[in-house]
């Protein structure tokens, strides 16, 4: 399963940023696409945090 961790990993973003609440939202609506042979992550939608 993909986490908020992995995904802003090397960004300016860091997990203190996010309460334990956000980012078990964040990852609920996190989905993997696959497209020529590389995933990809992007959110369902756009919360507000």
């Amino acid at each position: 399963m993909m986490t908020l961790a992995n995904i802003i990993r090397d960004s300016a973003y860091c997990l203190t940023q996010f309460s334990d609440e956000q980012i078990q939202n964040i990852e609920k609506n996190i989905i993997v696409r696959n497209a020529k042979d590389k995933e990809t992550y992007e959110a369902v939608r756009i919360l507000k945090i």
